[in-house]
C-alpha cells in the first residue's frame, strides 16, 4: 500500500508499507524505515544499519505491524525481498514451518506491489520469483494442507487472500498434475486484482449488498482483467483465471455465465480454492466456518464444481 503524507510544502511524497516480519533480524537494511504517528512519518530505523530482535520485538510489543519506506526506495525493498526468497530455500536453519510462513508473507507483499504497480517491471520480476520459490518449497518439501492454512490470516487483506488462494491452488495444481505451476501461482495471486478499482465499502460492508451494490462487486473480474493487461509480461492464463474464477460447471456462476465445456482446468481449480478460502475466513459479513463443513456444502453443490478436482481438493484437507 502507498499513502501521500500531508507535508508543509505539499510536494509529492509517497510511502509504502513494509510489514516488519519480511524484515530480517541481522541484516543491514539497504533502506531507512518510518512509523506512521498520527499522520507523520518518523524515522525508525537508518538506512544500512543492523535490524535486530529487539527492534523487532519491542515493535510488534506495541502493536506495530509495519513500517514505511519512501517508495523512492521500493526497488530496493523488493530486490531485499528477492534476496531473503533466496534465504528461505537455501538456509539450512528455517523449519518447514518457518519456510511457508516466510514464502506467504513475501508472497503476500510482491502480490501486492505486482497488482498495484502492473506496468512496474522490478514488482513484475519480485513478484514472479516468489511464485517460483513457492512452487520450489513445494516440489522439495511436498508440505501439507494443514502446514499451509497453520501460517495463514483468519481475517486476510486483499493481497493475503490473493496469497492464500494462490498457495491452496499450487497444492492442488501439483496433485492433478497441471504445469507450468509457476504461472498457475501468479494467474491465482492475481485474480481479484480488478477489487481494487472498486469502492473498498462495497467488499468491507457488513450485511447484504444491494442489487447495484452486487452489480458492481460481480464488475470486478471484467476490471482485473483491464489492469492484467497492464501487466504485459503476465501468463496467458492469468487473464482466464481472472476472469472466470466466479463462472461455474453448471453454468450458475458469473459474469458470463460460462458451463463446463467453456472452462480451463485453471479456471476450476481457481472456482474451488476461491471459494474454499473466501467461506473460511472471516468477512465483514460472514463468520469464518469450518473447513470441513465449507467442503461439504462445496461438495452438495454438485455440479457447479469439477467433480474430480474437488474430490482430489477433499483428499488434500486431511494432511
Amino acid at each position: 500500500m502507498t499513502t501521500s503524507p500531508p507535508t508543509e510544502n505539499q510536494s509529492v511524497v509517497t510511502y509504502s508499507s513494509v510489514p516488519i516480519s519480511t524484515l530480517h533480524c541481522g541484516d543491514k537494511i539497504p533502506f531507512s524505515l518510518y512509523a506512521q504517528i498520527q499522520g507523520n512519518y518518523l524515522l525508525q530505523h537508518r538506512e544500512g544499519a543492523e535490524w535486530t530482535e529487539d527492534k523487532a520485538g519491542q515493535l510488534q510489543s506495541a502493536g506495530t505491524n509495519e513500517l514505511w519506506i519512501l517508495s523512492v526506495a521500493l526497488d530496493n525493498y523488493l530486490a531485499y525481498l528477492q534476496r531473503w526468497n533466496s534465504s528461505i530455500l537455501e538456509d539450512p536453519n528455517y523449519s518447514l514451518g518457518e519456510r511457508i510462513g516466510l514464502c506467504y508473507k513475501t508472497g503476500t507483499v510482491t502480490t501486492r506491489e505486482a497488482i498495484t504497480n502492473p506496468t512496474s517491471n522490478s514488482a513484475y520480476e519480485a513478484f514472479e520469483y516468489s511464485m517460483e520459490v513457492a512452487v520450489q518449497l513445494l516440489e522439495k518439501y511436498k508440505f501439507s494442507f494443514s502446514a499451509v492454512r497453520d501460517v495463514f490470516e483468519q481475517a486476510p487483506t486483499l493481497f493475503s487472500h490473493s496469497m492464500q488462494v494462490c498457495l491452496y491452488g499450487l497444492l492442488l495444481g501439483r496433485a492433478v498434475g497441471y504445469r507450468p505451476l509457476p504461472h498457475l501461482g501468479m494467474a491465482l495471486a492475481f485474480h481479484d486484482a480488478g477489487k481494487l478499482d472498486l469502492p473498498r465499502g462495497i467488499f468491507e460492508k457488513e450485511g447484504s449488498l444491494t442489487s447495484d451494490e452486487w452489480q458492481l462487486a460481480k464488475s470486478h473480474a471484467g476490471l482485473g482483467v483491464n489492469r492484467a493487461k497492464l501487466a504485459t509480461r503476465l501468463p496467458a492464463v492469468a487473464r482466464d483465471v481472472i476472469q472466470n474464477h466466479h463462472e461455474r460447471m453448471d453454468g450458475s456462476g458469473y459474469p458470463r455465465g460460462l458451463d463446463a465445456t467453456q472452462l480451463t482446468v485453471a479456471s476450476r481449480i481457481a472456482a474451488i480454492v476461491n471459494t474454499f478460502d473466501s467461506r473460511t475466513c472471516h468477512r465483514p459479513y460472514r463468520e469464518a466456518r469450518r473447513s470441513i463443513e465449507v467442503a461439504k456444502d462445496m461438495l452438495a453443490q454438485g455440479p457447479a464444481f469439477d467433480t474430480e478436482l474437488m474430490h482430489t481438493f477433499v483428499r488434500l484437507l486431511a494432511t
